[in-house]
């Protein structure tokens, strides 16, 4: 709710204590999924690597659950990271990755995340104001 309502600090502090909980306490899936928020908020604030590091320790995870819908936005973050460390090719192949598991999961993205991918903003690319897959 604090990221939506642009509260990225106090999004930042929320997050920060369920990606803790989650270690401590949780699920995978739901460690994943408070990782992967707390990642867009740290690309909103310009905390790229970060960013980064979030996605990074997911990596585990993703690849053994078996989870079409986290692998597919897992890329797309991705996608949305490595445009921030100014690697445009990458990018792409990501956003492309991800867009070839949501078609052979017949899994299309959800508005909700779309909109929400599309809110992430890419300073580094002055051509497009908002990160989302393809950008």
């Amino acid at each position: 709710m604090e990221n939506s309502a642009g509260n990225l600090g106090r999004a930042t502090e929320v997050l920060r204590e369920a990606v803790a909980l989650d270690e401590k306490h949780g699920g995978q899936l739901g460690l994943a999924q408070d990782r992967h928020a707390l990642l867009m908020v740290s690309l909103r604030e310009g905390r790229t690597r970060e960013a980064r590091d979030l996605l990074s320790a997911t990596l585990d995870y993703v690849a053994s659950a078996g989870n079409s819908d986290i692998l597919a936005t897992t890329l797309e973050l991705a996608a949305c990271t490595v445009t921030e460390l100014g690697e445009p090719s990458r990018s792409a192949r990501l956003a492309g990755a991800a867009a070839a598991v949501r078609q052979v999961a017949g899994m299309p993205i959800t508005a909700h995340d779309a909109e929400t991918l599309e809110g992430v903003p890419c300073p580094r690319s002055r051509d497009h104001d908002r990160c989302g897959v393809g950008c």
